[in-house]
């Protein structure tokens, strides 16, 4: 059943984003992808967003109760301008919808998959050859998602990913 958190803390919400407001979103950015959807395929897409975000960043602050579905609104969060953030904050939105856009078409929750990579191989007794690894992996990234979401100061990545990067002069 898909319910809209309202920034109460409901204990059965299933989004943080409303159809009508995904729809003004696209429809102000030119985006018929979304459009073309049924209403029963935005409201499926913008639970696997919201499940996605969920499960992938590590929000600021607390969540507000224990009993809340998911994990906004939130108790002592603020921005990296020290603004409290309150309710539903408008940058997760706009994550969520555009996570919501590519869940219309493709699943969000691919597994990486590290299977058939080589790291080293023997070959002929002493001779030995060990492929540079090329970086690539199979699990999808969202690059914009990451910056509305980590940059901006809402979340950290799982993996405790800042967004930024340390650099050192040599």
């Amino acid at each position: 059943m898909f319910k809209v958190e309202d920034g109460t803390g409901l204990v059965d919400s299933t989004s943080y984003v409303a159809v009508a407001w995904a729809d003004t979103y696209f429809a102000d950015r030119g985006n018929t992808t979304w459009s073309d959807a049924t209403n029963d395929d935005k409201e499926i897409a913008l639970i696997k967003a919201t499940d996605y975000a969920d499960a992938m960043y590590a929000f600021v602050g607390t969540k507000a109760s224990g009993t809340q579905a998911l994990e906004w609104p939130r108790d002592n969060a603020y921005d990296r301008y020290l603004e409290a953030l309150t309710g539903i904050p408008t940058v997760l939105m706009k994550a969520i919808t555009e996570l919501a856009v590519r869940a219309v078409s493709a699943d969000l929750l691919d597994d990486a998959d590290f299977s058939g990579r080589v790291k080293r191989e023997r070959v002929e007794g002493a001779v030995e050859v060990e492929y540079v690894d090329d970086g690539v992996f199979q699990q999808k990234s969202y690059t914009y998602i990451d910056k509305l979401l980590i940059t901006t100061g809402l979340a950290r990545g799982k993996n405790g990913s800042t967004g930024q990067l340390k650099i050192i002069r040599v």
